[in-house]
């Protein structure tokens, strides 16, 4: 019986994969080039040369990770495939882009990262017009991105809107971007602040009692693929 059961759960899986490229190669994929064309465009375009830099570069080097996110759309009914890439790819050119920006040195490097990381959660509050995201500096300056920053938030916003099931995954969505931005703040922190605060947030969480803080850090830092498989269950009505 248990042989009988694992062949039938191996053959459901190659159908899946089957499936899966059926709908990738020919629908997804070609959404997913269109869109990060859009984007390269949109980065070309930041006025801010250290801004520009950053996000050119990550749409550069770091286009795969749009390509794979939006495998998840192949589990979307065909008229609203669309759609949810777009949304998808727009998240994770944001989570990228943020990604790189934290990363650069900060004398506050929690409260600058927290304030790009409100773009990752407005993505979700469908809601309301995108925020300034660029702390001023010193001397009362910010930095000008040409409305990029805003510009994804929208349109991740706008496909998610177009999605039947927005209304009911929205609000898990808006808490795992929560607690994914909070743990790439902290993480990118560590060179500055140490590891201490990121133990305590992440032994904070309700993970730690069945993972060690290190996985739970991992895992939410990295859970914006829940996000975009959040939007793909989007696009069911049900």
């Amino acid at each position: 019986m248990h042989r009988v059961l694992q062949g039938r759960l191996r053959a459901a899986t190659a159908i899946a994969l089957l499936r899966a490229n059926a709908r990738f190669w020919p629908t997804v994929l070609p959404d997913v080039r269109r869109e990060l064309r859009r984007w390269d465009r949109r980065a070309a375009a930041i006025p801010d040369p250290a801004l520009r830099a950053q996000a050119v570069a990550k749409l550069r080097d770091e286009r795969f990770n749009a390509e794979v996110a939006a495998t998840l759309a192949t589990l979307v009914p065909s008229a609203r495939r669309r759609v949810a890439v777009e949304a998808i790819v727009a998240l994770q050119v944001m989570y990228d882009y943020l990604d790189g920006l934290t990363e650069q040195p900060d004398a506050d490097p929690l409260g600058g990262a927290r304030e790009l990381h409100r773009a990752f959660v407005d993505a979700f509050t469908l809601v309301g017009p995108p925020a300034e995201y660029y702390r001023r500096g010193a001397d009362g300056s910010t930095k000008h991105d040409g409305g990029y920053l805003a510009a994804l938030v929208e349109a991740c916003r706008c496909g998610l809107r177009a999605l039947p099931g927005a209304p009911a995954v929205a609000p898990a969505a808006y808490g795992v971007v929560t607690r994914c931005g909070e743990a790439q703040a902290r993480t990118h922190a560590v060179a500055l602040l140490g590891a201490r605060q990121l133990r305590a947030w992440a032994q904070a969480q309700p993970e730690a009692r069945v993972l060690q803080w290190q996985e739970v850090a991992a895992g939410a830092a990295a859970s914006v693929l829940a996000a975009h498989a959040l939007i793909a269950l989007a696009g069911d009505p049900a």
